[in-house]
């Protein structure tokens, strides 16, 4: 999806409070849900190295682009430990410019090229931030259990998603790892003109798809797009993706609890499997609920 169709699919209007609500919604998914887990990994040695097709793949996709993008972590946690700590700032400098580009709503026939490249990168945090907490949850039970079968614990709908997705979140990683200064740049050279008042074809010929979509994330899933929603929706959306987050947070610690205690050598305590099969559950259950409400946008666009 060009930048050009994102804008026809926006519902309405958009207040300028629900985009500064899911930037701060965001914020709060990555600071106290989401990053911590990441710095207990990477002490604990959790990495995409395994048998698994799923590590294979995740491995595959970061050490293609680790070698042209020059990144600095040594595998797929640690630069996705490098990005979300990027991100922190970054949604910081985020907030500060939808406070300056936006007026009070925004309307779609309204809608200006910087304005729709902000929003479509508060899109690709949010999808980079679910996507992050789930694939660490399956990368540690594999670190524990590497040929156990990751259906065990996870359903064939967020397996798909995972793999179906994955060089999309690799991309992402590269991207969220620049500085604010990179991205800054980066959206200065993006145009104030009206989308709707654009002829794609001229545009396009003029400025190219550099300054007019320079982001290139098209490549989301139509449904992981929270601005496509009725207003009502995605404030429900995003008090289940918060539980969603805080589910992730608790299984993934207690799973790293366990990874520690077997290579201090203890023996497997059931009761904690137990709650991490509990909160896994809780995971699963509140991610298909968010789907169900994204999916309400590939039916209306």
């Amino acid at each position: 999806m060009n930048i050009f169709q994102y804008v026809n699919n926006l519902f309405g209007a958009v207040d300028k409070r629900d985009v500064l609500g899911e930037i701060d919604s965001l914020r709060d998914e990555l600071t106290r849900f989401t990053i911590g887990n990441f710095k207990k990994a990477i002490d604990a040695g959790v990495n995409t190295q395994g048998a698994n097709y799923y590590s294979k793949q995740l491995s595959r996709e970061f050490d293609r682009l680790r070698q042209s993008e020059r990144l600095r972590g040594l595998n797929l946690i640690e630069q996705t430990y490098i990005a979300l700590n990027q991100t922190t700032m970054t949604l910081e400098w985020l907030r500060k410019q939808v406070e300056r580009e936006f007026g009070g709503k925004i309307v779609r026939e309204a809608v200006d090229f910087k304005q729709a490249n902000f929003l479509r990168y508060i899109d690709s945090i949010d999808f980079y931030l679910r996507y992050a907490r789930s694939m660490l949850l399956v990368v540690t039970n594999l670190q524990i259990n590497p040929n156990e079968d990751i259906t065990k614990h996870f359903t064939m709908h967020e397996i798909k998603f995972l793999s179906d997705t994955a060089k999309h979140f690799v991309y992402l990683t590269a991207m969220f790892s620049q500085p604010v200064s990179v991205t800054e740049k980066v959206f200065d050279a993006v145009p104030s003109v009206v989308v709707s008042d654009a002829d794609q074809q001229a545009i396009e010929a003029v400025l190219g798809n550099v300054k007019t979509d320079p982001t290139q994330s098209g490549f989301l899933p139509l449904d992981y797009n929270p601005f496509f929603l009725i207003g009502r929706r995605r404030a429900e959306r995003r008090v289940k993706r918060l539980r969603a987050a805080e589910a992730a947070a608790t299984a993934t610690e207690l799973t790293l609890s366990k990874l520690l205690e077997a290579q201090a050598g203890g023996s497997n305590d059931p009761a904690v499997q137990k709650q991490i099969d509990y909160y896994t559950n809780q995971l699963n259950k509140l991610n298909d609920e968010v789907d169900q409400i994204n999916a309400e946008v590939a039916v209306s666009a």
